[in-house]
């Protein structure tokens, strides 16, 4: 026999506050009777009490139940799906009447439970909010709308409570994966002032933003700014050294009665490149390569391209002045170091090319690089340049108008409104993806074991030591998430971490993916290898740019299963992770479930991991 399972959800009001109704119906009727464990049964027909297991078994034909917690009736979900071993393979067939926007979305639609546990849902729909929250907190617009503001007369702008006159002498140039909203921004602010732009993207931008629907993250069809695409792959290529050089000529031309303001967000170390003859394009695009695929940290990359190229290192404010220069910048890279980001063209460069020199003996790429790149390095060595002017008197103006801080901080109130017990483990991660996803599986270890055990259990003790001694993590990092876990068991809530920052990936295999992915499939390895019978894990980690590395995903969700799920079809998770194939497995498994495909955002503030644990 077949049992069909017939459920709605919705909210209504009770004494002026919202209460969740779930109702239940079975046909027929279960002989056994309907587990559903939380919650208060209010109305039923055929009402039998009775004990299974210990556990109220109501006999009925049709139930309703009120659930005041949000997390009881994620509880109760899965109380049903394991009540199901009573009946001969129930299933739930419709969902109908839904009207929750916090539990199931849009019209009723068919739901297998035999397959994906609603719980699992639940908490999947959860990160996925968690992670599109943060990344809807930093797009352009309100970010530039935050620190940049217009007289009520239009004829000054005032940015950090610094004013500049305007009087039709304003410059655009730009250069980043978020420059094209931070332009419209601009645009529709200071339209009539402006005389000239040009903004340097990514290909396919307008394109993919268009289809999207947000063509508010373009500048319009009467702009005076230019728009630019290049940098396939996040990679320099001719496109971006045209746009490069046009830029440059625009603000060599420039007065000191001008006013420049330079859009600068993540991804414009590619598409503003301009190498130092006699250095060619080929010559760049192949250091960086060699860099990246050996492991090099972005501070690293970055090093080189400021002493290897014409406008970086604070050398594109040079060619500006006597204009007053105003940065606005969106930023992507650990610790918000502006020198570093976009490799800082309107900062000073501290770095020198002695370190250049050291990053690429470090990699062992000394007899591997461009010999046009080692000559160029030594002959600065030999001249003995200096950068001569220290940054209290550098020139310009520089705000930074958004970064992972203000994302991870929108994700905890996110998390925390969703009703889980939220903690910021902040945003300076680094490390190689591999290692960290390691660290992110043993946390979940330690967090499931800690729900039910003593915190002088031995194994809650040795994971704490391995995480402290193996993984760096902070001792009052633990202590802290120790005290959440107790807070958030005793009042019948989930745990969710948030943190933020970049990972490097040192690349051995021909695969496709990105670090992103990559982490989330090193953790989906570490916790295949722990049986998590109290608890339900969901792992995120997502670049915020909506582009991972080499694939078309921003990156990966997972729990527990993933790596059964993937092993049933007689896939080998380890091959892929060794290859850095990451993305081809998400994609193969449960038809790529457990992706997360946003498309370009328009903005970019480095990865996002999001951790949930709740109990169940």
């Amino acid at each position: 026999m077949t049992y069909t399972w017939y459920t709605g959800v919705q909210w209504q009001p009770l004494n002026g506050h919202p209460l969740l109704v779930l109702h239940v119906t079975c046909r027929p009727t279960p002989r056994q009777g309907l587990f559903l464990g939380h919650g208060h049964i209010y109305q039923t027909t055929r009402k039998h009490s009775g004990k299974v297991a210990g556990v109220t078994v109501i006999r009925m034909w049709a139930a309703t139940c009120k659930f005041h917690s949000r997390h009881h009736l994620q509880n109760s979900w899965k109380r049903i799906l394991q009540i199901q071993g009573f009946f001969c393979q129930p299933r739930i067939e419709q969902i109908s009447g839904c009207q929750s926007k916090r539990f199931f979305h849009g019209q009723p639609r068919r739901l297998l439970s035999q397959d994906i546990p609603p719980i699992t849902m639940a908490v999947r729909e959860d990160i996925l909010n968690i992670f599109n929250s943060a990344i809807e907190s930093v797009l352009p617009r309100q970010m530039v709308e935050r620190v940049v503001s217009l007289s009520e007369d239009g004829c000054s702008l005032t940015v950090n409570n610094e004013k500049f006159l305007l009087k039709k002498n304003v410059y655009v140039v730009g250069f980043g994966k978020a420059v094209s909203g931070m332009a419209r921004a601009i645009d529709d602010l200071l339209h009539d002032h402006i005389i000239k732009g040009i903004i340097s993207i990514p290909v396919g931008s307008s394109e993919h933003l268009t289809m999207k629907g947000k063509s508010d993250l373009l500048v319009g069809e009467n702009s005076k700014i230019e728009v630019h695409e290049g940098a396939e792959q996040n990679l320099p290529d001719e496109a971006a050294v045209r746009a490069s050089l046009a830029i440059r000529d625009l603000v060599s031309d420039l007065t000191e009665e001008d006013v420049l303001i330079v859009l600068i967000s993540g991804g414009g170390s590619a598409l503003l490149t301009a190498p130092c003859p006699p250095i060619t394009l080929r010559d760049m695009i192949t250091v960086t390569r060699m860099l990246s695929t050996a492991g090099a940290t972005i501070f690293e990359l970055n090093t080189i391209r400021k002493n290897l190229e014409l406008l970086k290192g604070g050398k594109l404010l040079e060619m500006a002045l006597p204009a007053k220069v105003i940065s606005l910048v969106l930023s992507d890279v650990v610790g918000d170091q502006l020198d570093m980001i976009a490799s800082g063209p309107t900062q000073p460069n501290f770095s020198s090319a002695e370190e250049c020199l050291k990053i690429i003996e470090k990699y062992d790429l000394g007899n591997k690089v461009p010999t046009s790149i080692i000559e160029f390095i030594q002959k600065k060595v030999e001249s003995g340049v200096r950068p001569a002017v220290p940054s209290d008197t550098w020139p310009g103006t520089t705000s930074i108008i958004g970064s992972n801080d203000f994302a991870t901080t929108i994700a905890c109130s996110k998390a925390a409104e969703l009703g889980y017990f939220p903690f910021l483990m902040g945003n300076s991660l680094e490390g190689e993806a591999n290692t960290v996803g390691q660290m992110f599986g043993k946390l979940a270890k330690f967090i499931s074991l800690s729900f039910t055990s003593q915190p002088n259990n031995s194994r809650v003790k040795a994971l704490q030591a391995e995480l402290i001694g193996k993984f760096d993590v902070p001792k009052s990092t633990l202590s802290s998430i120790s005290s959440l876990i107790s807070k958030a068991f005793s009042a019948g809530h989930g745990i969710c971490l948030v943190s933020g920052g970049e990972t490097v990936v040192n690349v051995k295999g021909t695969g496709t993916g990105g670090r992103a992915q990559q982490m989330v499939l090193s953790t989906a390895v570490q916790l295949n290898e722990f049986s998590f019978t109290n608890c339900h894990v969901e792992f995120l980690s997502g670049a915020t740019d909506g582009m991972d590395g080499s694939s078309d995903a921003a990156g990966a969700v997972v729990n527990p299963d993933f790596i059964k799920q993937a092993q049933l079809m007689g896939l080998d998770p380890e091959l892929y992770l060794n290859n850095n194939d990451s993305s081809n497995l998400f994609k193969a498994v449960d038809k790529g479930s457990s992706l997360v495909v946003t498309g370009l955002t328009g903005t970019n503030v480095m990865d996002i991991q999001i951790m949930i644990v709740t109990s169940v």
